[in-house]
């Protein structure tokens, strides 16, 4: 019911226009003074109601057009002045001129309208000033009352946005410092794992050079090692969900590594890319962190291949040297229409060369001689262990 007879429904104005149809027509019928064909003053009835109908949604020229209603029936009809529903269009039309109208055409309408019931009285055998007072005080009246609510209305929209406005100001800010005593955290956190880890990377080279000669010292030394490691290893799970945002949840399943290399090849053809994967050298261990590297990295470029080259041959090699591991991953389709680090999810190339550049090495990527795209990757062994890798060294340039 509410919906029904909401601001936004015409089902109120319909029922309105029902009535002043009926009553017009009625009018039109009975009217004592009638002047003109019957079938033209049941039209003018009809007319007047129509107006009422869309009197909110166009409202200037809905009251414009009740004003010259009432001059052609005061002209060659039945008088206004001789019906009742005239006189109700005066309030109805100048309360909606005033509230929905804009502009100096509405507010010359208050004008114009005095002027029609002047001349509509003037039509009269025997006018009289009430005759120009009583139904323009009226249309004053309603049109000032429209006009006060639409001020109310407009002010109530402005105070409205305004309290949008300052509820989004206040969340950005909390969000800002929020985002800020994270990071505040993180830094400190940093710090303690850093501590931790540089305590039992000492105490296991003392416990190392201690072994032969006192094992009960190199035994607790061990034991404080352990123990020193779940309390790093208890922090950096801190740090992680000081890190992580409120809303994300914590990975369930456990971070790939590049041993199931075999099994991202299989999904990729299963999803319709024909991929050929070679291996060279002999395997050896990886650090943990670029183990996951090598990993995302042949992941992306395969997920790239299979977005702009869907069905294109494309080869994977990895070539495990005494020193890095080398991964070169190419497709022969026409290649990225756009750079495809801009593929929605934000893990493209921008992602592998964050990865690689983390770990010390080099990234090339581009267009092949020949037609396609290719990916090249190299991950030094050493890089986890030598702190004196900068962190920018890495390329990202076209292939010739």
């Amino acid at each position: 019911m509410k919906r029904v007879f909401s601001r936004e429904s015409y089902v109120p104005d319909a029922i309105v226009a029902a009535i002043f149809a009926v009553v017009g027509l009625l009018d039109a019928a009975d009217a004592a003074e009638r002047v003109g064909p019957p079938q033209l003053n049941a039209a003018a009835a009809l007319a007047l109601a129509g107006l009422v109908l869309v009197r909110r949604r166009w409202a200037l020229s809905a009251g414009y057009g009740f004003l010259a209603l009432l001059v052609v029936m005061a002209a060659g009809l039945t008088s206004p002045a001789m019906l009742s529903m005239p006189l109700f269009g005066l309030l109805l039309f100048g309360y909606s001129v005033g509230a929905h109208g804009t502009g100096p055409l509405s507010r010359a309408w208050p004008l114009a309208c005095l002027g029609v019931i002047t001349l509509v009285t003037l039509t009269l055998p025997d006018p009289i000033l009430g005759d120009v007072a009583f139904p323009g005080a009226l249309a004053v009246a309603a049109f000032v009352t429209g006009r006060a609510g639409q001020g109310r209305l407009r002010l109530a929209a402005e105070l409205h946005e305004a309290a949008l406005l300052a509820a989004e100001a206040r969340e950005a800010e909390a969000r800002r410092a929020v985002a800020a005593e994270r990071r505040r955290i993180a830094r400190e956190m940093h710090d303690v794992v850093a501590h931790s880890i540089s305590v039992m990377v000492v105490q296991a080279g003392g416990a190392r050079r201690i072994l032969a000669r006192e094992p009960e010292r190199a035994e607790a030394a061990a034991a404080e090692i352990e123990r020193t490691g779940r309390e790093a290893l208890l922090e950096m799970r801190r740090l992680l969900g000081v890190l992580r945002g409120p809303d994300e949840e914590a990975a369930r399943a456990p971070a790939p590594g590049f041993d199931g290399l075999s099994g991202l090849v299989a999904r990729a053809r299963d999803a319709g890319l024909p991929v050929e994967l070679r291996i060279e050298g002999e395997p050896a261990p990886l650090a943990p962190g670029v183990d996951l590297a090598a990993y995302r990295v042949v992941q992306e470029a395969l997920l790239n291949a299979l977005q702009h080259a869907p069905g294109a041959p494309t080869e994977v090699r990895v070539c495990w040297t005494p020193d890095a591991l080398e991964l070169h991953v190419a497709d022969r389709g026409p290649g990225p229409a756009e750079d495809p680090s801009r593929d929605g999810n934000g893990n493209g190339l921008i992602g592998m060369r964050e990865r690689v550049c983390l770990y010390g090495g080099e990234l090339q990527t581009g267009r092949r001689s020949g037609g396609g795209f290719e990916v090249r990757a190299r991950l030094p062994f050493d890089a986890a262990d030598d702190s004196s890798v900068p962190p920018g060294k890495m390329a990202a340039q076209g292939a010739a």
